[in-house]
């Protein structure tokens, strides 16, 4: 009964080892979209790889002063704007 008991720690504990590296993971590129007013309507927010989350931080944009883009995370497209801001990680 004892060498059963220590198999299944050895195993609870790789799972939890695992399991906390998966979280540590750095966060991956997700699809956003940004807003493109020359396309025809419908077809204005254009899908691009982004590092941003849709959760919580700064605003997700380009960080490029002279040229701001910011990205969305869906392409329903609202006003002058793609909907659901995304943010940085």
């Amino acid at each position: 009964m004892i060498p059963f008991g220590v198999i299944v720690l050895g195993v609870v504990g790789a799972f939890a080892s695992n399991a906390n590296k998966q979280i540590e993971k750095p966060e991956a590129k997700m699809t956003g979209y940004y807003y493109d007013h020359t396309r025809p309507v419908g077809q204005k927010c254009v899908a691009i790889d982004v590092d941003c989350n849709p959760f919580s931080g700064e605003i997700c944009t380009n960080q490029n002063p002279s040229n701001l883009i910011q990205y969305w995370g869906d392409t329903t497209e609202v006003g002058l704007q793609c909907s659901n801001e995304l943010y940085l990680n």
